[in-house]
């Protein structure tokens, strides 16, 4: 394992249990009530949403398996870079940060672990043990 699989490992497993999961799984009410939505249509956007994050999570998966390998996933990382910053800028403009300020320190977390794995390449794959 190197430092970039690390940080893609576990963006994988967070993101699948605290925003894949809740998006496609938790009822259309509580997912409402959480984001204080109305209209029959919130429940579909909600699951689309699921939906888009799996997609998202197999790319980083194939970045996981890329960098497994030696391999530096440039298309992953700008991917994450887009995600993770673009969430954590959204949520601050928004004002939302203050409802999952821990989601929001761990996208700016990702977000800033893959702009150093950009800058330091040959660091971020070089096995940790």
């Amino acid at each position: 394992m190197n430092a970039l699989g690390l940080v893609l490992a576990v963006k994988i497993i967070v993101t699948i249990i605290f925003v894949a999961v809740p998006f496609l799984l938790l009822p259309q009410e509580k997912l409402r009530a959480r984001f204080r939505t109305e209209g029959a249509g919130s429940g579909t956007l909600f699951r689309l949403y699921g939906v888009a994050m799996l997609a998202i999570l197999a790319n980083y998966a194939y970045g996981l398996w890329a960098a497994l390998y030696g391999q530096f996933p440039w298309g992953v990382i700008a991917m994450g870079v887009i995600s993770n910053g673009g969430a954590v800028l959204v949520s601050l403009w928004m004002g939302a940060w203050r409802h999952a300020k821990a989601l929001n320190a761990f996208f700016a977390a990702v977000a800033i672990a893959l702009l150093l794995a950009a800058l330091f390449q040959r660091q971020a794959l070089t096995p940790l043990w």
